[in-house]
C-alpha cells in the first residue's frame, strides 16, 4: 500500500499551486494592481482543465488489492469496477466512531494551518512592517517548507503505517507538536 505516500505526493502538488498563486500576488499586485494575477492563474486553470479532459480516465478499482483477482491479465479486461460515489455512502462514513473522532479532531485542527496561509503574508506586511514583496518571498520560504514537510511526513507516514499502524498517532502528534515552535519563531521574531 502506498495510498499515504501518493497523497502526500498530491498534498505538495497543492501546495505548490497555492505558493504560486501567492507569489504571484505578491510580486504582481503592488506594481500592477491586484486583478492582474488572476490572468496567469486562470489561464493555468484553463489549461489544467483541458489536459484532464483529454487524459483517458484510469480504471477504477484496479490497484485495489481486494479487487486484484477480479481483473484478467495487465490490461483487466473481463471486469470492471461499477460502484460509483452516492449521497448515502458518503453519509455512511459519519456513522463510523473512528472517522467521527477525526473529523472532532481533524477539522477544528486544519484551522490555524488555513488562517496562517491566508493571513501570514498581510500579518508579515501590516505587523512585522515588511514591504509587501519581501512578506512574499517569507511566505515563499514558508510554504515550500510547508510542502516539503507534507511530502517527507507522507513518505514516514506510510512506512510507519505499514510498520505498525498503532504508531501514527503518536508521528501525527510529535509532529503537530515540532510544528509549534518554528510557527512561533517566526511570529514572534523582530524582522
Amino acid at each position: 500500500e502506498t495510498r499515504t505516500a501518493a497523497t502526500a505526493v498530491w498534498t505538495s502538488c497543492t501546495l505548490l499551486g497555492t505558493l504560486a498563486g501567492q507569489y504571484l500576488s505578491g510580486m504582481l499586485g503592488p506594481s500592477l494592481g491586484w486583478q492582474v494575477p488572476f490572468l496567469p492563474v486562470g489561464l493555468a486553470g484553463l489549461a489544467a482543465a483541458i489536459v484532464v479532459l483529454l487524459l483517458p480516465e484510469p480504471m477504477r478499482g484496479r490497484h485495489e488489492l481486494a479487487l486484484k483477482g477480479r481483473y484478467v491479465g495487465t490490461s483487466g479486461d473481463g471486469w470492471q469496477y461499477q460502484q460509483a460515489v452516492t449521497c448515502r455512502k458518503v453519509c455512511e462514513i459519519f456513522t463510523i466512531p473512528s472517522n467521527l473522532f477525526g473529523f472532532v479532531q481533524g477539522i477544528p485542527g486544519c484551522v490555524p494551518w488555513g488562517v496562517i496561509i491566508a493571513y501570514f503574508n498581510d500579518f508579515l506586511a501590516q505587523e512585522k512592517g515588511l514591504s509587501v514583496q519581501a512578506a512574499t518571498e517569507v511566505m515563499v520560504v514558508f510554504g515550500f517548507a510547508n510542502g516539503v514537510g507534507s511530502l517527507l511526513g507522507g513518505l514516514l507516514g506510510q512506512r510507519v503505517y505499514n510498520w505498525r499502524k498503532g504508531m501514527m498517532p503518536v508521528l501525527m502528534g510529535l509532529s503537530t507538536i515540532l510544528g509549534i515552535f518554528p510557527t512561533l519563531a517566526v511570529i514572534n521574531s523582530d524582522v
